[in-house]
């Protein structure tokens, strides 16, 4: 059995990012609560999540966001159907292809005082298609969906990879990719659990690894919270 290590409490009001996310995908309908992670998720770990994924090359320069439990206690996951917003204000300087698909950066001054400006990779998606390079998004509003995975010969599901990196200290935006981000000096990049203040809960180092079988997907879940209601 899982078992918690921490818990991170923030009401879902203090952050836009969570905010949106509910509401564009109406996660509210089947009692969103807050996000969970095992530990292969976070910032900074050289462990994957995934069965049978072993250890990363290099540390993990951002978080993966996938699973999440509800007010009853049910286990669920985001899948190919969820709708991913933008954190902050923000502007759209670039866009590069990853092994799920597509990285959208943008360009965000973190609301801290004194913050300097970061880029924000949002990765792992199908941007909507009438995004370009040179929009300015308002925080909330959406990106696109979560690439699906099912092309892969992977177990790793659908999910958001978020990755914040100070701007002053990244190469000029037009050479960035994931090949070099990978080779990047890890002091360039800030822990996202941190900067967006997410309702959470940590599962322990002996949690382990992400269990399919454990997590329903958001829209399997809605449609068995619907047929319930009608019953």
């Amino acid at each position: 059995m899982q078992t918690e290590r921490n818990t991170t409490g923030v009401d879902p009001s203090a952050c836009v990012f969570i905010n949106a996310l509910i509401f564009l995908n109406r996660l509210n309908t089947i009692g969103f609560s807050r996000l969970v992670f095992v530990p292969g998720m976070l910032f900074g770990r050289s462990q994957t999540w995934w069965p049978g994924g072993g250890l990363r090359p290099v540390s993990h320069e951002g978080l993966d966001i996938c699973t999440f439990e509800t007010i009853d206690g049910r286990d669920c996951r985001l899948d190919e159907t969820t709708r991913i917003p933008v954190a902050f204000d923000g502007k759209i300087v670039g866009r590069c292809d990853d092994f799920l698909g597509e990285t959208i950066i943008v360009r965000h001054l973190l609301p801290e005082p004194g913050a300097s400006s970061a880029y924000a990779f949002y990765a792992h998606i199908l941007p909507d298609r009438d995004l370009s390079v040179g929009d300015i998004l308002p925080a909330g509003q959406r990106l696109g969906r979560i690439a699906p995975a099912g092309s892969r010969k992977t177990v790793m599901p659908p999910h958001l990879h978020l990755t914040f990196a100070r701007a002053d200290l990244l190469p000029p935006v037009e050479q960035l990719n994931w090949p070099l981000l990978n080779r990047l000096d890890r002091g360039v990049f800030c822990d996202p659990l941190q900067i967006l203040r997410l309702p959470c809960r940590i599962m322990s180092d002996a949690g382990g690894t992400f269990d399919p079988n454990r997590y329903t997907a958001c829209r399997t879940a809605a449609v068995t919270k619907a047929n319930r209601s009608g019953a």
